[in-house]
């Protein structure tokens, strides 16, 4: 907990200064919290669908994902806790069980009523156990590059090779160091198309410089090595969207999510890496419809 102090007082210093001017081009929101500020965009009429950005790409990158999926749902796009400009409180401890605290403190506030909740990467899992905890609110879960729990330790690890990353404070402050730096060799690596991968880079550089947060090293410690979550299968309807072109994600069973999740739908994009949903957002809100309007049409 001590360690996760590095990473929030400085932030905690500069909030409301960071003033990005990304959101003076675009209808940007913030809702405050009692552990956090959360940073997000509504667009669009229909079914309530919340998507979280996957650090380290802010809503700057979320921007025709977010026009293409508003012509069938209410969008609600926002930049998780510890990331982006969604600044996280000193008192908020990058654990798994204060980012479902917080992310349903945020649903609770938005009070949409029902939700499609869509969670990428290692964020998977706090929908799963949000969704479980409720089953009246959130009618679907759409997993993006999330695969077992035993999967997603060592795709950690495998990022994490020299353990830098685990170690308190060493790691929240390498990376304050080294995050620039290390933006571009990531999206080199995960995303499939080189144009995609120069452009996410630029927009996540630009977020950088206006003052976005990036707080891996003390979700890598709390959230993910800390403890283990115990996870239950839950009832909603799941699909499981996977880009299969991500060299992080090498040796993952891709499938993975089906040991906890049986009855999930697990569709492939091919041509995609990490981040199959700002990638080809077409085909990611295309396939979106069926699953919820049509399931019976990805069986």
């Amino acid at each position: 907990m001590w360690a996760t102090l590095v990473d929030t007082v400085p932030l905690n210093i500069t909030r409301r200064k960071s003033l990005d001017t990304f959101d003076s081009k675009f209808d940007i929101l913030t809702m405050e919290l009692d552990q956090g500020v959360i940073r997000y965009q509504i667009a669009g009429e229909g079914p309530n669908l919340v998507i979280a950005c996957d650090p380290p790409s802010t809503l700057a990158s979320y921007q025709i994902l977010l026009a293409t999926l508003a012509n069938d749902f209410r969008v609600i796009v926002f930049e998780q806790p510890g990331f982006g400009f969604s600044y996280p409180k000193n008192n908020f401890d990058f654990s798994f069980d204060s980012y479902k605290k917080l992310i349903s403190g945020f649903l609770d506030r938005l009070n949409l009523n029902k939700y499609i909740l869509s969670l990428p990467c290692v964020a998977g899992f706090s929908a799963i156990e949000i969704a479980n905890l409720n089953p009246d609110i959130i009618t679907h879960i759409v997993l993006i590059q999330t695969p077992s729990w035993k999967g997603i330790k060592a795709w950690a690890i495998g990022r994490d090779s020299k353990r830098i990353l685990q170690k308190p404070i060493i790691g929240q402050l390498a990376l304050m160091a080294l995050k620039k730096k290390r933006v571009g060799d990531w999206y080199s690596s995960v995303i499939a198309n080189p144009n995609n991968s120069k452009a996410f880079s630029s927009d996540t550089l630009g977020q950088f410089n206006h003052g976005a947060c990036f707080c891996l090293a003390s979700a890598f410690q709390q959230y993910i090595f800390s403890a283990d979550p115990v996870l239950i299968t839950p009832s909603q309807p799941t699909l499981s969207v996977w880009g299969g072109n991500d060299e992080s994600h090498s040796f993952t069973d891709i499938k993975g999510i089906k040991t906890l999740i049986p009855h999930a739908i697990c569709v492939t994009f091919d041509d995609c890496g990490h981040s199959p949903e700002i990638e080809n957002p077409i085909k990611f809100s295309n396939l979106l419809k069926s699953f919820i309007f049509n399931s019976d049409a990805l069986r």
